[in-house]
């Protein structure tokens, strides 16, 4: 079965053998019906022996399909996808994000913090991510493309990629609080919400609510890797280069009524 979607403008293909597994992804993501094509990211996922296999141009993966949830192969899929489209300056970020006067507001942060709720204020046709944002750099700027592992974006009506404004790391207060951030945790912030791997091992384990860690073998095949300095150059760039604020929220506001009085 194979499923095409678009991560900023570069076109996908997974090629899954797993019915099923296939349906669950076009069920999730917001995919697109072609032909013909020439994809510039291929990922094949192969069932055998009761494991999961995930094969791509620069990295492989392997999972036991006992230890994992459908929900969570979607996530593996993401790491690899993660780094196969780092030649094509992509950064994925865990986050959700929105179009306000012509920017794009990110809000990220961990469990709890209110994404969810943030999201459920915004207005839906201009949501570009409600949990995984992706970024691209272009001449020295970085914008925010509609991610297409969030089907809320489907009614997102402008097409073109959207600047980014500011990037908010939030966390629940008593009232909105706003505060700058020096490079150092600016830094450390980015990295903290990005998809990576375990890289001192030929293995990682995926923690989970509630649950045992499973654990997922890859391999490395060619340069641009777990290893790719690529990676990180990009992500400090974008936080030398981007507007990165840590913020307070309460729930008693909206955070529309909050970016009105900034």
């Amino acid at each position: 079965m194979n499923i095409f979607f678009y991560l900023a403008d570069i076109l996908c293909q997974i090629d899954c053998d797993d019915e099923k597994i296939g349906r669950y992804f076009v069920k999730v993501y917001n995919t697109i019906q072609l032909k013909k094509t020439h994809p510039q990211i291929i990922l094949s996922i192969t069932f055998k022996k009761g494991s999961y296999s995930f094969q791509a141009r620069n990295l492989s993966l392997s999972v036991r399909k006992k230890d994992v949830s459908q929900k969570e192969l979607m996530y593996v899929c993401n790491i690899i996808l993660q780094y196969e489209a780092l030649p094509f300056n992509i950064l994925f970020l865990h986050a959700c994000a929105f179009v306000y006067q012509g920017k794009a507001c990110i809000f990220s942060g961990p469990s709890g913090a209110g994404k969810t709720t943030i999201m459920k204020q915004a207005n839906k046709n201009t949501v570009l991510a409600e949990d995984s944002t992706i970024i691209k750099k272009r001449n020295s700027h970085f914008y925010v493309y509609p991610s297409p592992f969030d089907r809320i974006t489907r009614f997102y009506q402008a097409p073109k990629p959207v600047k980014i404004g500011t990037i908010f790391f939030i966390r629940q207060m008593d009232d909105f609080r706003e505060s700058t951030l020096d490079i150092r945790n600016r830094l450390a912030y980015v990295l903290g919400n990005n998809y990576s791997l375990d890289i001192d091992k030929p293995y990682i384990n995926l923690k989970r609510k509630r649950r045992k860690p499973f654990t997922v073998y890859y391999s490395k095949k060619k340069q641009i890797s777990v290893y790719s300095p690529l990676w990180y150059e990009l992500l400090f760039e974008l936080a030398e280069t981007v507007k990165i604020k840590r913020l307070g929220v309460a729930g008693k506001n909206t955070i529309l009524s909050y970016l009105a009085t900034r």
